[in-house]
């Protein structure tokens, strides 16, 4: 929750769940995780940032992906890559073209709505 609270009744638990402004909860339809504190940053989003601190590559692609049209995948050789900084969603072809003066990754834009993370050739060292 970034303001307020809310109530959660997992339809399997019988029981209403509160989380206050800075705790989130994971449930589904049949149990609820623990309530929990939020996450540092998780809010970024809404000034239009996405934060990574020692992210897998691939999960900091698939996050990028939600703020972007089209089609962002990646090689399975580049996920396990390191990643911190703050990054402006506004662009997010910049955020990519900056990641490839960083990190011995290539940019692959097949169209507007489909680009694709790859292995740099002849730079490729595994994690």
């Amino acid at each position: 929750m970034l303001q307020h609270a809310v109530e959660a009744r997992p339809a399997g638990s019988g029981y209403a769940i509160r989380v206050e402004t800075g705790q989130r909860l994971r449930f589904d339809r049949q149990y609820s995780h623990p309530v929990e504190p939020l996450l540092a940053h998780r809010d970024a989003w809404t000034h239009g940032q996405l934060i990574a601190s020692d992210w897998r590559l691939g999960d900091f692609l698939d996050e990028l992906s939600r703020h972007r049209p089209g089609y962002l995948g990646y090689a399975p050789e580049v996920s396990e890559l390191r990643i911190s900084g703050a990054f402006q969603l506004a662009d997010s072809d910049t955020v990519l073209d900056n990641l490839s003066h960083t990190l011995p990754i290539r940019i692959r834009r097949f169209s507007r709505y489909w680009t694709r993370v790859e292995a740099a050739p002849g730079q490729w060292t595994k994690p």
